[in-house]
């Protein structure tokens, strides 16, 4: 990992390869966004590609503690079962996909 700005945390580089039209809308916006067309990249892919959240898993939690049904939900970037047992919740490592068996 290479150390980025203060503040930023670590970064690792990555090089891609745009047509030359893409570069240069990309240009324009970090112009007008006034950053970097590095900042500009890094934004719109934070926007596409969100940090994963705890929400689904929250609410999925309070969904089991409420009705006692068991649920899948993405932890970060793994899914889960959870399941209401002795009163608590169990979360439980599960390697299937939605739909498999």
């Amino acid at each position: 990992m290479v150390q980025g700005r203060a503040g930023s945390g670590n970064v690792v580089p990555l090089m891609v390869r745009v047509p030359e039209g893409l570069r240069d809308r990309i240009k324009a916006a970090a112009e007008a966004n006034g950053r970097s067309q590095n900042s500009e990249i890094v934004a719109t892919l934070e926007e596409k590609y969100p940090a994963p959240s705890l929400a689904e898993f929250e609410e999925a939690s309070a969904l089991t503690m409420k009705d006692g049904l068991t649920r899948r939900a993405r932890l970060f970037n793994e899914w889960v079962t959870i399941r209401k047992e002795r009163g608590g919740l169990m979360v439980y490592h599960d390697d299937t996909q939605p739909g498999e068996p």
